[in-house]
């Protein structure tokens, strides 16, 4: 959870010099992310299932955005 919230902290704070694909993610999916990943009563949140999954979707997408930004950066190839 911690990473989670440093996560979000930093995004806020990049949000506005990012590229358009990074502020998309930034203010889309990152700031959909509950903080917390506990199953609520009412219909409207997240089960931990669901929460789990969007995270794992979460950080897929984060790799996905690195990867494509830095691939062969400081490779000598």
């Amino acid at each position: 959870m911690r990473l989670l919230t440093a996560a979000r902290r930093l995004a806020d704070m990049m949000g506005s010099r990012s590229s358009e694909e990074t502020r998309g993610l930034v203010d889309g999916p990152l700031q959909a992310m509950p903080l917390l990943a506990v199953p609520r009563d009412d219909q409207s949140a997240m089960s931990r299932v669901e929460y789990v999954a969007a995270l794992d979707a979460l950080c897929r997408e984060v790799a996905e955005l690195l990867t494509a930004r830095f691939a062969g950066v400081g490779s000598s190839t």
